[in-house]
């Protein structure tokens, strides 16, 4: 198994793919960062986006190409998105490793794919890199998200783990919560549940899917770790659109968090 860490993470939809060249958007939060891996978000039961929209884009009808910041320099060139896929890789990541000029980086689509919505995660590195000193004595806590009015919703306030350093944060597959509350134990919501994590004023990990946290099933050959990561429970949230919000509500998803002491 590999650990692929990393300080933080962007997701961001493509609407309507339209047959050749579709670019990127320009991303604040990724503008000077070093792009360790991306996932072409992907699995047999299409996701819906936080605004409804079905992410439904085939990696294999679809190329990657990323440009260098600040040069002209394809440093992945056509690349089926295939291989940018975990779910179709068992959870295994290419290393990218480059400051990327985004909106001259591009999807290439097949006009078979044409009309349909894709969605990219961006897992980057700080200027500091990563520099936590891994500990193999790790501990592990589970933590509740209730999902009620709006489409935010909010951890719970755990003062336990308020001032851990997290290398994993990911779906629990906990039958009930530590109040005894079902779980939502289905790979097929967590397609529709987007991470925020928020540290000082910071959303580090934003709109980033919880299936690709996981460490179970499909993504048995790596899985993402976080830098030794704070977060400030209150402000992260689970968020998701309208209709899923009410099919959730009531209902609790457990998260898992590992940390070392």
């Amino acid at each position: 198994m590999v650990d692929y860490v990393v300080n933080g993470a962007i997701g961001i939809s493509m609407l309507d793919l339209r047959a050749g060249r579709n670019y990127l958007p320009y991303v604040a939060e990724l503008k000077d960062r070093v792009i360790k891996y991306i996932d072409f978000f992907y699995t047999s039961s299409n996701g819906v986006d936080i605004n409804g929209n079905v992410i439904g884009a085939n990696p294999f009808d679809n190329t990657l190409s990323l440009v260098k910041k600040d040069t002209t320099d394809l440093v992945v060139d056509n690349v089926s998105c295939v291989e940018f896929c975990p779910y179709l890789q068992c959870g295994k990541r290419k290393f990218v490793g480059y400051k990327l000029d985004l909106p001259k980086s591009y999807i290439s689509t097949d006009s078979f794919d044409a009309h349909t919505n894709a969605f990219l995660v961006f897992y980057y590195e700080d200027d500091k890199g990563v520099t936590t000193k891994r500990n193999e004595q790790i501990k592990i806590s589970t933590s509740g998200v209730n999902f009620g009015v709006g489409t935010m919703n909010f951890f719970e306030d755990n003062r336990t783990l308020a001032d851990k350093h997290f290398t994993q944060i990911y779906p629990s597959y906990s039958v009930f919560t530590q109040k005894g509350e079902q779980n939502i134990l289905s790979t097929y919501s967590w397609c529709s549940m987007f991470v925020n994590l928020v540290k000082d004023n910071n959303i580090f990990v934003k709109n980033v899917p919880l299936y690709l946290l996981q460490t179970g099933y499909d993504f048995w050959y790596g899985h993402i770790v976080f830098d030794g990561v704070q977060i400030d429970f209150t402000r992260s949230y689970l968020q998701t659109d309208s209709q899923q919000q009410a099919n959730f509500t009531g209902h609790p998803v457990v998260l898992g968090f590992k940390y070392n002491d």
